[in-house]
């Protein structure tokens, strides 16, 4: 299979791999697809894995056929660092080891479905899937991201997908589940300290001590991924496709 450069292909415009497969620029297989992402700050290449579409295509109702798909790189977590909701997620959690699902927390979003606006009450109204998921450093080296690697199926929910691909929405947000939630600041259970309350709605400096204040916010623990949403305003300002190459 031919290399798919990211860059090349433009990383803020979704990929059309129909339109790139006539082109001869991808490769049709039913097993992967290599992508080359070294200028892109999110990893030197990649290899999705596609050998499971077919399978989880039964229960999304979605194509089998991943020509049919457009893809999206999505950054949809600054790891440590709090979104409008007051929620944020360590690094050593999203990096932990997960022995009952055996896998890293971040990769809990792998083969997961995509909806719109979370509404995923029902998997069959899935409009795609997450292909993949890395957890990635920052060029500059001062945070770590997660990225989704979203594809959406232009057979289904046409008229969105359109928009996804004429760029009239470009923003994303990530559904997960976690054991508890904990305050940053001391690490207590929220509702066990002052620093942060299950009524406080917006994030609060605190001083420690310390040469400025620190920002308190309640932090999820163990968080499994079960879908990532295209929406028309995202949690995390950073949940946007343009941000995977921006926010290096």
């Amino acid at each position: 299979m031919e290399v798919v450069n990211l860059t090349a292909q433009g990383l803020l415009n979704p990929l059309d791999l129909h339109k790139a497969a006539k082109q001869k620029k991808v490769i049709a297989s039913t097993d992967s697809i290599d992508l080359d992402t070294s200028s892109t700050g999110i990893g030197n290449g990649l290899q999705l894995d596609l050998s499971f579409l077919p399978f989880a295509a039964k229960q999304y109702n979605i194509s089998p056929n991943i020509m049919d798909y457009i893809l999206v790189p999505v950054f949809v977590i600054p790891a440590s660092i709090p979104n409008r909701n007051t929620v944020g997620f360590l690094l050593e959690d999203l990096a932990r080891f997960n022995v009952e699902l055996g896998m890293q927390h971040y990769k809990t979003w792998r083969g997961k479905p995509t909806f719109y606006e979370h509404k995923n009450d029902n998997p069959v109204e899935a409009n795609g899937i997450i292909l993949d998921t890395v957890l990635n450093k920052s060029q500059k080296g001062n945070y770590w991201k997660v990225i989704n690697y979203m594809a959406f199926d232009r057979t289904k929910y046409t008229d969105l997908v359109q928009r996804v691909i004429r760029r009239e929405v470009s923003t994303y947000s990530m559904g997960a589940t976690v054991t508890h939630y904990e305050c940053s600041i001391c690490g207590r259970k929220i509702g066990n300290c002052n620093h942060f309350t299950k009524r406080d709605r917006h994030l609060k400096l605190i001083d420690t001590g310390l040469d400025r204040p620190e920002v308190a916010f309640m932090v999820g623990r163990n968080p499994v991924g079960f879908e990532t949403s295209i929406v028309e305003d995202p949690a995390w300002v950073v949940a946007q496709n343009d941000f995977v190459q921006e926010m290096k």
